[in-house]
This record gives C-alpha cells, sequence and structure tokens, in this order.
C-alpha cells in the first residue's frame, strides 16, 4: 500500500510541473488516442496519437472522474490516467502517519532500529513454566519483521540458583526462551542486538515451577472471576468457540453502544499503577466496517476503566492495526496486550473493565468471542514507540481528543498533546503539528522525472542512447534519485540542468551529477540518498535532462528525482 501511495503521490507531482494546455492541434482524433505535446514548454503545440509506446509526453486523464480522487496509470505507457478511487484526503493522512513511523517527518531521529511495533505482549501461564508471546511486528537493525503467536516453556529450574530468562524475538521471525546462567546474583542473558530484540525478562527461582514476582489477576476466564454483565447482542456465558475452558463471551451483530462490564466482585478496588498489563483473547466473526455511515458505518471496540460508574484515565481503541489486531482473521483467536500505562491511570482506583462497541452514526454491526481477559504484573511489557498514535480523521469541534490522538485540518497532520474538546490545532499547548522545525512534510516533497521505451510486456529492448527534458517551475533541495527497469539490465541516465532563460536546446544544459551518474548495473532497481558530488539546490525554472546512454536487456526505463521544495 505504502509503494502505490507513493506512486500515486509521485504521479500527481509531474503532472502539476509539467503539463500545461496545449497552444493547438495538428490533427483530429480517432477512437482510443490520447493527446500529447510535440514540443516542450507550457503552451506545446499538440497531436493526437496512440496510447502506446511509451516514451516521454504528455499525459491525459479520462473523460470524467470522481472530485477529490487521485489518479493512477490506467496501462503502462506511463501518459494514460485513469480514476484510482483513492480519496486525496485518506492518502493524505496514510502518508503522513507512515511517514511519522519511519522516522522521515523531519527533525526527529525517528524511531530506533531495534522495537516493537504492535503486538508482541508476553502473557503469563500461571503456577507454569509457560508463556504465551503474541503475535509480534517489530524492526531489528531497521528491518521489519514478523512473528507469530507462540507459546513457549522455560527449561527447568536450577536446584541451587536462580537465573534471569529473556523472552526474545529474532531476524528469522521466531519468538524463543533465551536462558540465562543459574548463579547468586543472576544476570540478564546477553542478547545479540544484530539478530535479537528481548521483549521482556523473568526470574525462575531455584527449583521453581513458575516464575517469580509474577502475579495474575483473572477477570474473566469461566464466567466466575469478575462479574460479567453484557447489554443486548452480547453473551457472557457463551460456550461456543472458547479460547480457554468452556466459556466466553459472545457478540453477536453487536451494534453501536452495546458493551460488557467486568466488576471486581469482592470489597475494594485495583489500583493499576501496580499493573504492568491487560492481556485478553478476540477471535472475530468478520471483517470490521470501516465505513463512513450506513450499513458500512465504522466499527471498533473502547475499552476504559471505572470507579463505580465514573471513568478513570483514558479510553484504548481496538481497531484494525491497532496492538497488532486484525479483523479479517476469522479462523482464530488474537492476543491482545495493552501496557497499563496507556489508560493513564496513575494509582486511582478502579472497579470496572467497560468493552464498548463505538464507531460511526449507522446501522452496521460486528460479531466477536472474547476470552481469558487478565492483569498482569511483576515484568515489564515490551515498549511500544512514542511515535505510533492513534488516527481520528479530519479534527472536530465536538470530539473529545485523547494524547496523542492525530488529525487532519487544513491538509496538515496534529497531534493531541493533552486530552481536549473544542481547542483549535493552532493552540501550541494542545497541538503539535507532525514536522519539527528544519523538518520537511510529506507535502513538501515533489518529484521530477522521465522514462523511456515501454514497460509493456514483450516491448522492445532499448538499444539506443536518448534524451528527454522537463521544465520545473518551484525551488528545492534534491534529496534522493531512482531509477527502475522493466527487467534487470544495465544504462546510464546522468542529470543535466540549465535555466530555461538560457535553454537554447540539450547541449545548453550541463551535468549536476559529477562523477556520482545515476546507472543500472545488472538490476532492475537502483536509487542513491547519498549524491555524493551532486549540485543539489534547484531553482525555480530550471529545465531538468536526462541523457539516458548504453542500454542493455530493459525495454522500459524510468528516472526520478525526490525534490524537498522550498
Amino acid at each position: 500500500m505504502k509503494l502505490l501511495i507513493a506512486f500515486i503521490l509521485s504521479a500527481v507531482a509531474v503532472l502539476a510541473q509539467n503539463t500545461g494546455p496545449c497552444s493547438s492541434v495538428s490533427n483530429s482524433a480517432t477512437s482510443g488516442q490520447v493527446l500529447a505535446a510535440n514540443n516542450a514548454g507550457k503552451t506545446p503545440q499538440c497531436k493526437w496519437q496512440s496510447a502506446g509506446g511509451g516514451g516521454v509526453g504528455n499525459v491525459v486523464g479520462p473523460a470524467s472522474s470522481t472530485a477529490n480522487d487521485l489518479p493512477l496509470f490506467g496501462d503502462g505507457t506511463g501518459k494514460l490516467l485513469a480514476d484510482s478511487g483513492i480519496s486525496a484526503t485518506s492518502v493524505a493522512t496514510i502518508a503522513y502517519v507512515n511517514g511519522l513511523i519511519a522516522g522521515i517527518s523531519g527533525g526527529g531521529s525517528g524511531n530506533q532500529p531495534n522495537q516493537t511495533i504492535s503486538g508482541c505482549g508476553v502473557e503469563d501461564i500461571p503456577t507454569t513454566l509457560n508463556v504465551t508471546v503474541g503475535a509480534c511486528n517489530y524492526t531489528i537493525a531497521g528491518v521489519s519483521y514478523t512473528s507469530p503467536l507462540a507459546n513457549l516453556t522455560f527449561t527447568t529450574a536450577d536446584m541451587t540458583f536462580g537465573r534471569i530468562d529473556g523472552i526474545i524475538v529474532d531476524n528469522t521471525g521466531v519468538a524463543s526462551v533465551l536462558t540465562g546462567t543459574p548463579g547468586a546474583t543472576p544476570l540478564n542473558p546477553t542478547v545479540d542486538p544484530a539478530t535479537q530484540l528481548a521483549l521482556t525478562f523473568m526470574l525462575i527461582p531455584a527449583m521453581g515451577t513458575a516464575p517469580s514476582n509474577v502475579a495474575v489477576t483473572t477477570l474473566y476466564d469461566e464466567n466466575t472471576e469478575w462479574t460479567c454483565t453484557p447489554t443486548a447482542n452480547i453473551n457472557c456465558a457463551s460456550t461456543s468457540n472458547p479460547y480457554h475452558g468452556t466459556k466466553d463471551i459472545e457478540a453477536t451483530s453487536a451494534v453501536l453502544n452495546n458493551n460488557f462490564t467486568l466488576v471486581k466482585p469482592a470489597a475494594g478496588t485495583v489500583d493499576l499503577s501496580t499493573q504492568n498489563t491487560l492481556v485478553f483473547y478476540i477471535r472475530s466473526k468478520a471483517a470490521w466496517p470501516t465505513g463512513n455511515g450506513g450499513a458500512q458505518a465504522a466499527r471498533f471496540l473502547n475499552l476504559f476503566w471505572l470507579n463505580g460508574s465514573t471513568q478513570v484515565g483514558n479510553t484504548i481503541v481496538l481497531r484494525d492495526g491497532a496492538f497488532g489486531f486484525n479483523s479479517s482473521t476469522t479462523g482464530a483467536y488474537q492476543q491482545i496486550n495493552i501496557p497499563i500505562g496507556l489508560f493513564q491511570a496513575g494509582s486511582n482506583a478502579v472497579t470496572t473493565l467497560k468493552v464498548q462497541v463505538s464507531g460511526n452514526s449507522g446501522s452496521s454491526t460486528i460479531g466477536w468471542y472474547i476470552d481469558q481477559v487478565t492483569l498482569q504484573s511483576g515484568f515489564n511489557p515490551p515498549s511500544i514507540p512514542s511515535t505510533l498514535m492513534n488516527f481520528r480523521g479530519t479534527w472536530s469541534a465536538s470530539t473529545a481528543y485523547n494524547v496523542n490522538d492525530t488529525v487532519v485540518s487544513g491538509g496538515i497532520g496534529y497531534v493531541a498533546l493533552v486530552a481536549n474538546t473544542n481547542v483549535a490545532v493552532s493552540t501550541a499547548a494542545k497541538w503539535a503539528p507532525l514536522a519539527t522545525s528544519g523538518g520537511t512534510t510529506n507535502q513538501n516533497i515533489r518529484t521530477i522525472g522521465a522514462s523511456f521505451g515501454s514497460f509493456q510486456s514483450g516491448a522492445t529492448a532499448l538499444s539506443a542512447a536518448a534524451t528527454a527534458c522537463v521544465p520545473t517551475y518551484f525551488a528545492g533541495t534534491i534529496q534522493g534519485v531512482e531509477i527502475i527497469g522493466d527487467v534487470s539490465g544495465s544504462a546510464t541516465i546522468d542529470v543535466k540542468t540549465v535555466a530555461h532563460t538560457s535553454w537554447t536546446g540539450t547541449a545548453s544544459a550541463s551535468s549536476i551529477a559529477a562523477s556520482d551518474i545515476p546507472a543500472l548495473s545488472a538490476a532492475a532497481r537502483y536509487t542513491d540518498t547519498t549524491l555524493t558530488g551532486w549540485t543539489t539546490s534547484l531553482t525555480a525554472g530550471t529545465d531538468v535532462c536526462f541523457v539516458m546512454t548504453s542500454p542493455t536487456t530493459v525495454a522500459g526505463l524510468s528516472i526520478t528525482l525526490k525534490v524537498a521544495a522550498n
């Protein structure tokens, strides 16, 4: 999806820079033809010609399209556009959130190379040497990996000394136990940061039959623990598809605001500051809707704590992508492991956990099974990067926002610094834009490029040198260059520029790549963000030429410059 979004945005930028109305049209059109420029410039002479053949030329769109939808290339020529059906607003929000997660929103260092992204919860199984590690999305040395839900067993405890074992995931997509060395003062086992990521550590005491200092409070297992009270469409004593034991909480065609509560049955309260994680298992019956209203109105679950009838702390949202959850996975339970700190309840007392169906106004429903709900303490949950945020759509004066909620207003993304309602995003004490001083948002990234030959299957391989030139109308700094070919092959594409006012032909342009000229070498892709020796500053009104030489094997080539616009 990220690649599709980047491709669409690049196409939009190139269109904005390099197309204009025709000064005249030299022939009459026939069915299937497109309008192409005979020469460069803002108002070129044009002619009708076949859409096939690739190469450099003007891009044209369909006869009609949906307002605010982004364009999509309609064929392999690079010249014909179609309506993508993707709203520009939705793509923009995906772009800035993904940019934030990737650490490219400017100024900051981004996420560390070794970290959990979603899921990765560790659940202790009481009175045993067993733990369950939830499905885990994580990075090691900046590379993304996933591991499935796994049941792990610690080796038998030493008879004399305790030891500390680690729960890790590695660069093969496997969760495992990293066994420590027993000792009078045991130490954490050594984790190799090049191949491993530690989720947590547990002390296995001498002659122990379970990890030490880990406490588990069961809220729901067989409907005999905390008191479960449901509304309509929810059954607290279902015997259908339990994860553990014989009972589960089942929702069937649950509508907006249906909910259940789990209330501590004994006197007293729970201090959440003494707990590490809330863990439960959920099995979806079908993909949860994500629409704006009606029968497809978006649905998700809100989870929050109460003391009596008063909410304590934040509301946590469970939707697709949160905590590794995927509602389209209907054949198995998924572990949800929520760090208690996210609720921001502090040391305030609570008596009740409430789970409520929420979303947009409409008639849509969802169904699920929930089982084995526990509070766990005594070990640290996996750390979740602070840059993971909860997108809430376009800012609304009537919406209550929590810390780390993100919104869009005026085409710019903002993150809530504190909980607030009806506070303008321009209020610095409450909101921060998703960019930092000196940085560049995705909205300031533009591309300049050209293509040679054809990417269509069966096209004839390029055999001769060619040059393509395009004018630009903005200033900026070149950040990178990329070449792609239809197949693995070789070619060199020099990048040359000349002021538009000094243009007398391709010979008037001079190379800005020095000796670091972009080149494919027995490959289908080339990328360079170092740009050694390049003149990267680009002024408005510059003509950019791409000089392709020595092609072998490839039938189609495209080159793109990534430019941070001033």
